[in-house]
């Protein structure tokens, strides 16, 4: 569930926070899992999940965004945190960079855990809206993935589409308050 959200225009970020009533480690690895990846980001043709390894994925009609892993801080043990920062390259659009982390969190019970999501996204420039509505919806697919119940691709644009008349609602609502 999407937790904050801030668009931070004059320094190009775009952040997103997101809670996700899983472990980390099982949020981790769905993140980078080339094998469920189809169901919230693209159909991956090439992925490699290291530094320096290149992740390519298919957005849909060969619409391919290319990614570099600059860093990787998550391994196989057990730890609070993981994240990895990419470069994001599509064809017609400037070279950005994405930060993916995630962090343990505890609902005060010490029985229920969940895991924070941080979502960044740094060199938008004038696509910083629609990124906006695109990371609230792909993230909406990501977190029905985790729980075994994929969304609709035929669905992705419509929601897509419900988030940016959100956005333009309230900014209205703001110019006119």
């Amino acid at each position: 569930m999407l937790t904050n959200c801030h668009v931070d225009r004059p320094a190009d970020v775009l952040t997103i926070e997101w809670s996700l009533p899983h472990a980390q480690k099982l949020v981790w690895k769905h993140l980078s899992d080339p094998e469920t990846l189809h169901e919230w980001l693209g159909h991956p043709t090439t992925f490699h999940a290291r530094v320096g390894g290149e992740i390519v994925v298919d957005h849909d009609d060969g619409y391919f965004c290319r990614s570099e892993v600059l860093s990787l801080t998550h391994d196989d043990g057990p730890p609070p945190a993981g994240g990895a920062e990419l470069s994001w390259k599509f064809p017609d659009e400037p070279r950005s960079r994405l930060t993916l982390r995630t962090f343990d969190t505890d609902d005060g019970t010490g029985t229920s855990q969940t895991t924070a999501l941080v979502l960044q996204h740094v060199g938008l420039g004038t696509l910083i809206d629609s990124y906006l509505a695109g990371w609230l919806t792909h993230l909406t697919y990501f977190e029905a993935s985790l729980g075994a119940a994929p969304l609709p691709p035929s669905q992705f644009w419509g929601l897509c589409t419900t988030f940016e008349q959100l956005r333009d609602q309230q900014r209205r609502h703001h110019r006119e308050g």
